[in-house]
């Protein structure tokens, strides 16, 4: 029997592991989705000012 319970220990122990890889992975994921969000911005902003001035 005391096996069988450190068996459903080890199971939480590394559930919390992986709940903690999956949550970082998506924070991580967001990150990069803003950043892509204020580079095209940025690049909309530049043609933008680029076709105003005349200069394209």
């Amino acid at each position: 029997m005391s096996d069988l319970i450190k068996k459903d220990e080890y199971y939480d122990d590394f559930s919390k592991i992986i709940e903690m890889i999956e949550t970082r992975r998506n924070n991580a994921y967001r990150k990069v989705n803003e950043e892509m969000i204020s580079l095209y911005w940025d690049i909309g902003h530049f043609v933008s000012e680029q076709i105003e001035s005349n200069k394209w």
